[in-house]
């Protein structure tokens, strides 16, 4: 993988204009503009710029990563269940520690009861639902496909994921029904899915 990389990097694969097509942010229809080329990953978390992309099937999972500003590859395979959502983040240390950059350090602000309550309900994903929850003086919440991950309150309405902090999850509050939270927004990698209107409380 790590070959495949520097060859497809090094234009031994397609043609240099192909692969800067490969690696130039899609618009849509919309005129969004997204961090996607052509089967690639664009753009990076906690300032680490790269191309990258991951695959997994069950019980295996892999993240290939090329950050060009620094000449870096990094190739991570992993197996276990929930092997998918620790893959990017086990990437991300990798690269990390190998150019000197200190560990991240995720903010877990407190949360009152109250506000917490506001959070916590079933949010409808269209095929699956994201169900988020309190235990104990915190929040958790089960994405689709992943293991059920205490959130860290980062303020105003968004939080991110304990076990993987580039899942961020940001709230839509409801003015009219004392800011109780209407619809969830989840974002990994700089990918936003559609927002989940909220359909119960619990």
């Amino acid at each position: 993988l790590l070959r495949w990389q520097r060859a497809l990097a090094g234009g031994r694969v397609v043609r240099p204009a192909s692969y800067e097509a490969m690696t130039t942010p899609a618009t849509l229809a919309s005129g969004k503009r997204v961090p996607y080329g052509f089967a690639l990953d664009l753009g990076g978390a906690d300032g680490l710029e790269a191309v990258a992309h991951g695959g997994a099937s069950p019980g295996f999972a892999a993240q290939a990563a090329y950050h060009p500003a620094h000449d870096l590859q990094v190739v991570v395979l992993t197996n276990g269940v929930y092997a998918g959502s620790l893959v990017e983040q086990i990437e991300r240390a990798v690269a990390r520690a190998a150019l000197g950059l200190p560990e991240r350090r995720v903010a877990d602000l407190p949360l009152a009861a109250a506000d917490r309550a506001r959070y916590a309900g079933t949010y409808d994903l269209g095929p699956v639902q994201v169900e988020v929850y309190e235990q104990g003086d915190h929040l958790r919440a089960q994405p689709p496909g992943q293991v059920a991950t205490r959130l860290l309150y980062q303020g105003g309405d968004a939080f991110v994921a304990e076990h993987d902090p580039a899942l961020r999850l940001e709230f839509r509050a409801d003015s009219a029904h004392g800011g109780q939270a209407a619809a969830l927004v989840l974002t990994q990698g700089g990918r936003s899915l559609p927002p989940a209107r909220r359909v119960a409380g619990r």
